[in-house]
């Protein structure tokens, strides 16, 4: 299951985006949404989810400005916007994605394949690590002995 935040300063929007993700309950959990990114931005600090979905123009921050904020992230960025103009600087973000609003069911679909796919190779390279880490105490420990 897919842990996602919204992060957009209209709230229609918001719900919009809610009400297209209810058709993928099965695999997107929204945990909450925000309309303040300073409010996100702390929020993420503590959280650990997979996702956000992010709106570029909002009044307080933008979404690029939001995004230097978490110079280390560990989820995905879908970027949801009404203008089509920010595609290149979103790739440039590494953003995962980019739905133009109104979203079209059909890009959310294939967006959230997309995070299913990240989600799952990132899972896989930590469960590798830990792996990692078990056989080279259990070497560290045969050696010492």
């Amino acid at each position: 299951m897919i842990k996602a935040i919204i992060v957009d300063d209209e709230s229609n929007a918001i719900e919009g985006l809610l009400w297209e993700l209810s058709k993928f309950s099965d695999k997107v959990q929204v945990v909450t949404t925000f309309t303040d990114p300073e409010l996100a931005l702390g929020y993420l600090k503590e959280a650990q989810i997979d996702c956000v979905f992010l709106d570029i123009e909002m009044p307080i921050m933008d979404g690029f400005t939001f995004l230097e904020k978490v110079p280390n992230r560990s989820f995905s960025v879908v970027i949801t916007t009404a203008y089509n103009e920010y595609a290149l600087k979103a790739l440039k973000k590494e953003a995962i994605d980019y739905l133009l609003k109104p979203i079209d069911s059909d890009d959310l679909k294939v967006a959230i394949h997309k995070i299913e796919k990240q989600v799952t190779e990132l899972y896989s390279l930590e469960s590798f690590e830990i792996m990692l880490l078990k056989f080279n105490n259990r070497q560290s420990k045969k050696n010492n002995h």
